[in-house]
C-alpha cells in the first residue's frame, strides 16, 4: 500500500446504479444537481486491506512504506441522501460481497 494512512470512502458500481435508478424515479428530478455516491463510513487503506484480509481469511502480509502521504479523499454524500433520501449499501456489505465473490471464483479454478 502506497498510502496506507489515507482515509477514503469508496464508491461501487451496485451503488452507483441505484443512485441513476433513484435520480430516474425522482418525481422532480433535480436538473443540474451533482451527487456524490460513496460508503456511509471512511477507512483508510490499511483498514480496507486488513478488513479483505480478514474476510479472505489470507495471512498474506500487508506491506506499507515507512513514510507515506495522508490524505483525506472522503466525499460528502448528505445532498444525495437530502433529495433523493438514497443510502449506498454500508462497506461491510460490500466486501461481504466481493469475499463471496472472490471465494466463488476461486472454487471454480
Amino acid at each position: 500500500l502506497s498510502e496506507p494512512r489515507t482515509v477514503v470512502t469508496l464508491t461501487f458500481l451496485d451503488d452507483a446504479v441505484r443512485s441513476v435508478a433513484a435520480l430516474l424515479d425522482c418525481p422532480a428530478f433535480p436538473a443540474g444537481r451533482a451527487y456524490n455516491v460513496a460508503t456511509p463510513e471512511a477507512s483508510s487503506h490499511l483498514q480496507l486491506a486488513e478488513s479483505i484480509r480478514a474476510l479472505l481469511q489470507t495471512s498474506n502480509a500487508i506491506v506499507t512504506p515507512n513514510e507515506s502521504k495522508e490524505r483525506n479523499r472522503v466525499l460528502d454524500t448528505c445532498l444525495i441522501r437530502g433529495d433523493l433520501d438514497f443510502s449506498p449499501w454500508p462497506l461491510a456489505e460490500h466486501l461481504r460481497r466481493f469475499a463471496a465473490w472472490e471465494s466463488s471464483t476461486s472454487a471454480a479454478a
